[in-house]
């Protein structure tokens, strides 16, 4: 993965952001986390992210992924019989992850999808 790339995390877990960095940071992607309306609306207008992580059974309905982020690879994490979790996975760059999920399972998927956009 070279260059830097900026992934955003929506509604994830603490613990979700920090494994992420610690992982990610060194080969190069910068790691978001945003939590909440006011994050939200902070960051859509920011740059438009390489990936965002959309954590579908934690999220608001109001925090579904900006328009401004259409055709921005998602991974959406969620339950599989959550209606929220199947409709956030609306495009096929989209990877949906079932809870309980594994690390090593996310980082594959974000690598995946940022590799396929280079």
């Amino acid at each position: 993965m070279a260059g830097r790339h900026r992934v955003i995390v929506v509604d994830g877990l603490s613990e979700t952001e920090e494994v992420l960095r610690a992982v990610l940071e060194p080969r190069g992607v910068t790691i978001d986390r945003i939590r909440g309306d006011e994050d939200i609306t902070e960051a859509r207008s920011a740059p438009v992210p390489r990936l965002v992580v959309w954590h579908a059974t934690r999220a608001a309905a109001s925090n579904h992924p900006s328009p401004t982020w259409n055709g921005v690879p998602r991974v959406v994490i969620g339950s599989p019989s959550g209606k929220a979790s199947q409709d956030a996975c609306v495009s096929p760059t989209d990877h949906f992850l079932s809870e309980p999920f594994q690390y090593a399972e996310l980082i594959e998927a974000i690598e995946r999808l940022l590799e396929s956009r280079a």
